[in-house]
């Protein structure tokens, strides 16, 4: 079985998913999670602060995510989600899923 396919059942069977539910509730409810949204309202806060007019420009949504990616926001928040992918219980789970799914196509 290639990697592809393992992808692929692990989609179908809702591993993703899961995942993706549980990473996102820790975010939410932990410091990260208020950390980042404290980052990115201060971010806007001091865009806005600067040029009040960003909001009603047509262009304001582009001219913000340009400024959010500079702030490099999103890959301190990526890194954050690759190391909690390394934590046992995740790991473990993948582990776990990507066995069965070897074993079922035997």
């Amino acid at each position: 079985m290639v990697p592809e396919d393992i992808v692929l059942q692990l989609k179908r069977n809702g591993t993703f998913d899961d995942l993706r539910k549980k990473l996102l509730a820790g975010f939410q409810n932990g410091t990260q999670g208020k950390e980042f949204v404290d980052r990115l309202t201060g971010l806007m806060e001091e865009m806005v602060n600067r040029d009040p007019t960003i909001l009603s420009s047509s262009a304001s949504y582009e001219q913000m995510t340009k400024q959010i990616e500079k702030a490099d926001i999103y890959q301190s928040l990526r890194q954050q989600v690759l190391e909690r992918l390394e934590e046992d219980d995740y790991k473990t789970r993948i582990t776990e899923q990507i066995d069965a799914i070897n074993k079922d196509s035997e």
